[in-house]
This record gives C-alpha cells, structure tokens and sequence, in this order.
C-alpha cells in the first residue's frame, strides 16, 4: 500500500488528524491483507518537509506505520516489509526552489534516520524464529 496524507488531506485538518488518519489506514490494510492471507508491504510512504520544517510530524508519521508493521510481523500478521519515499543524499533544491526536495529523507536528518535504523532491527529481530527467502 501506499501513503500519503499531505496528497490525501488538505491543510483543513490538523496534524494529529493526518496522523490518527495513517494509524486507521495502515490498521484497516493490515487486517484485510490478514483476513485474504496474503503478505502486505506498506511502501511508498512519507511526510512532505521543506527547509527543515516538520520533522518531528514526519517522524509521527514514520512511527505510526513502524508500530503498526512491528506488531503485525511480531505476531505473525501480514506485514512482510515497509519502504519508505526516499533516501536522499543531502539537501537539494527542486524545481520550484523549495530546498529539501519535498518527500526525501538527507542522510543529515538524523532523528528519521534513527527511527528508520531501529525499525529495520526491530523487523529483521521478528523474522529471526522464521525461515525467509
């Protein structure tokens, strides 16, 4: 699945909305991929930021689908593997010359990159009892 609740939601709602918003989403995906038995990758998400702004409601985001596909790959559920949008060298500008680029996460953002290290622990700990291909 994909997503996306800067595209999804307009700036009517609140952050927290947009939040509680990506925690039902996954939730509801997690269970109907349960419920059809098949393997789930929630890919393809992320927090719009320019110049250093939200980071902290990017790394909300980025929890609330990391807690979410932790407990079901602990359990056993569907979630096979998340892929944030994207992994960014540093700083750029893009074509609207806003710096940052949008959606990227710069190897200079240091508490996302956390997050995104210890989940990738967190989810290759909850494979470890489990043959993998």
């Amino acid at each position: 699945i994909h997503m996306w609740p800067d595209n999804w939601l307009q700036d009517a709602v609140s952050w927290q909305d947009k939040v509680t918003f990506t925690k039902d989403w996954v939730d509801v995906h997690i269970a109907q991929a349960a419920e059809l038995g098949m393997p789930l990758v929630i890919e393809e998400f992320g927090k719009e930021i320019r110049n250093n702004e939200n980071v902290e409601i990017r790394n909300e985001i980025y929890r609330a689908v990391y807690d979410a596909a932790e407990e079901s790959a602990k359990n056993g559920g569907p979630v096979v593997g998340t892929m944030f949008w994207y992994l960014s060298d540093e700083v750029y500008s893009d074509p609207d010359g806003w710096s940052r680029g949008g959606y990227h996460v710069a190897l200079s953002d240091q508490s996302t990159l956390g997050l995104i290290e210890r989940h990738s622990r967190s989810m290759a700990n909850a494979g470890e009892s489990e043959s993998s291909c």
